[in-house]
């Protein structure tokens, strides 16, 4: 059975477990000085999604930056696929494969990081709680770190 181009760029894209997430990030293209803002929308082993309004092309080196976090963390890696999107308009979904292993770590650190901080802003909004970020680790860390996905 032959393998199309269409089949074996949809295996790259699930080519690693997802975890879905939304969280700002700025996406900075390798040799460009403007980083458009976008969200992240899934991270896994391997790599993650994002969505933009910059159309990135495969091969593209991008580093990620995720601005709502304190501490200045980013991602580095080479798109593999970008495709536009229906809805909304002018908008770009962008699948990122991390250059090497130390980007996978990084990628779980960063994502443990965003679920903290969307604890965080939900016992805000829902409940009028106004945690530190070491509060909301806390809480989050024995409410939800054992069922975290591995």
């Amino acid at each position: 059975m032959k393998v199309t181009p269409e089949a074996k760029r949809g295996t790259e894209r699930r080519g690693f477990i997802r975890h879905a997430l939304a969280v700002p990030v700025r996406c900075l293209k390798e040799g460009h000085a403007h980083a458009p803002e976008g969200e992240a929308r899934d991270i896994g082993h391997g790599g993650m999604a994002f969505v933009s309004e910059q159309r990135f092309s495969p091969g593209d080196l991008v580093t990620v930056q995720y601005p709502s976090i304190d501490r200045a963390e980013s991602l580095r890696g080479e798109i593999v696929w970008c495709r536009p999107l229906e809805s909304p308009p002018a908008l770009f979904a962008s699948g990122l494969r991390f250059l090497d292993e130390a980007m996978h770590f990084r990628a779980r650190l960063v994502e443990q990081i965003c679920h903290i901080e969307a604890y965080r802003e939900t016992q805000k909004r829902t409940h009028d709680r106004d945690l530190s970020p070491r509060e909301a680790a806390a809480e989050w860390i024995a409410r939800y770190a054992a069922r975290f996905p591995r």
